[in-house]
């Protein structure tokens, strides 16, 4: 199955010379469990490193999650970290579309890392 263009499930939001961002939509239909994903290279001229970060909202809901947010909060309140997970729902289509779109930003992005 090869990538479509436009790419179905993901959403380019900005392109600079050194990062792009994307909205990589959840195959379950909520914008809450949508992912922002960043290609970035590294400004270290030492390495000039290709990174790739995810920023995800996470949400317990309601008064049914209420011993969940109180057991969390007291975990980060005395131990200063709280462990996480997210589930990012593709068909396979949407994830042959983030790959290629990755691909694309790396081999845009080596162009200013070869500067």
């Amino acid at each position: 199955m090869k990538a479509e263009t436009p790419a179905k499930g993901i959403m380019i939001n900005e392109k600079w010379k050194d990062a792009h961002s994307y909205t990589v939509r959840c195959e379950c239909g909520s914008t809450n469990h949508n992912v922002d994903a960043w290609v970035e290279v590294d400004t270290d001229t030492s390495t000039r490193d290709m990174t790739m970060t995810f920023f995800m909202e996470t949400y317990t809901p309601g008064i049914s999650g209420l011993f969940s947010r109180l057991s969390n909060a007291a975990r980060i309140l005395f131990t200063g970290y709280i462990k996480q997970e997210h589930s990012l729902i593709l068909r396979e289509q949407a994830a042959n579309n983030f790959l290629k779109a990755v691909q694309n930003s790396v081999k845009t992005l080596k162009t200013v890392r070869e500067e």
